[in-house]
Parts: C-alpha cells; sequence; structure tokens
C-alpha cells in the first residue's frame, strides 16, 4: 500500500498535456483502489478467522427462531381465518379473497342491522301511548 502511494505523489503533473495528466491520476488512482481493496480483504479474512467460531453458533440459532416464529404466526394467520369462516355465514369452502369480500359484506349487513334496532327502540310503539 505504501508502494502505490509513492508512485502517486511521484507522478509529475507539470510536464504532460491535460489527457496524459488524467490519465496517469486514474492509473495511479487505481493502484491505490486496488492496494486498499487488497488490504481491506486480507484484514477481513484475518478477522473473520478469529471470529468465525463465535459467531456461527447464534446465528443458526438466530435462524432457528426466526424459522419457528414465522411458523408459530403462519399457524396464528390459519387459525383466525377458520375462526372468521365460521363466524361469516356461507364462508366454510371459499378461497381468502372470497372470505374477506364476504365478511366486509357481512359487516356493512350487521351494521345496517343495529342502525334499524337503535331507530326502532326510539320510535315510540302505540302501545306504549295506552298506558
Amino acid at each position: 500500500m505504501a508502494a502505490a502511494k509513492k508512485s502517486l505523489s511521484s507522478v509529475d503533473f507539470n510536464s504532460a498535456t491535460p489527457r496524459q495528466n488524467m490519465l496517469r491520476r486514474s492509473r495511479a488512482s487505481l493502484l491505490l483502489l486496488r492496494a486498499m481493496h487488497r488490504h481491506a480483504l486480507r484484514r477481513g479474512k484475518q478477522l473473520s478467522a478469529r471470529t468465525k467460531s463465535m459467531t456461527r453458533k447464534p446465528t443458526v440459532s438466530k435462524r432457528r427462531n426466526l424459522l419457528e416464529g414465522s411458523r408459530k404466526s403462519a399457524s396464528a394467520v390459519k387459525r383466525k381465518i377458520r375462526v372468521l369462516q365460521r363466524l361469516v355465514p356461507n364462508s366454510e369452502s371459499t378461497r381468502l379473497d372470497e372470505l374477506f369480500e364476504k365478511a366486509a359484506e357481512y359487516i356493512v349487513c350487521l351494521q345496517m342491522q343495529v342502525k334499524v334496532m337503535k331507530i326502532m327502540v326510539a320510535v315510540p310503539s302505540p302501545k306504549d301511548s295506552d298506558y
């Protein structure tokens, strides 16, 4: 890496054309980048060799935990879908998108029934006025 820095600093930019200067700069920069990259790779290999045994087991257990968590959530979703199928009439053998559409329609229907019942309670009946 020191050799690449020397070659970069030893380039004389005053005696050449601008194009030659640009080419020299790019070549020198390329050499420097390559040297830095090689150094980083070597450093990374040294670090990974030291920490390989320490990091392998936790990552495996983390993956297992993630998989178990996703299985649990998938089973929870299936359970909730079954409950929704039981709540919505005539939806036991429908696809999931149809189930959601029927559930939305059923909710609107129930809301309308509640409104009608509220109106019925608010309107006095003829029997109430006789007493």
